[in-house]
């Protein structure tokens, strides 16, 4: 673990080293076991702002799910449950991000990274 250290720096980074080769083996293991479902991205509460490229009624998720199957280029969508609302879109969690919003459903259609776990993360900071 000397050699780690020395390589990598404080504690820290060697904490980011080991958390990025278990999401990488993570995400390796994940392809051979099969990529999430779509349903299994979605985030509840959740809004994908903008993006959109199309809009319909749709009786459920499910139904929304097979509204952006059925139009090119989309790649995630967000339902609203009390209308039945979808909108379909053209940019992973639309225009801006995702944001906290009551009432909606949003998802990517490919999700492999959702459990990646971030805790190395450390923002306003320049590593260089």
């Amino acid at each position: 673990s000397s050699g780690i250290n020395a390589e990598y720096g404080d504690s820290f980074s060697v904490h980011c080293f080991e958390m990025l080769r278990i999401i990488f083996f993570g995400f390796l293991l994940a392809q051979l076991e099969g990529a999430p479902t779509p349903q299994q991205c979605s985030r509840e509460d959740v809004d994908f702002w903008g993006a959109d490229i199309g809009y319909r009624s749709a009786e459920s998720l499910e139904s929304c799910e097979e509204f952006c199957k059925e139009t090119a280029a989309c790649v995630s969508l967000t339902f609203r449950v009390s209308s039945n609302s979808c909108w379909v879109k053209n940019k992973r969690g639309g225009l801006r991000g995702p944001s906290v919003k009551g009432g909606l459903v949003s998802l990517n259609m490919e999700c492999g990274d959702i459990k990646s776990d971030q805790t190395c993360i450390r923002e306003n900071t320049d590593f260089y």
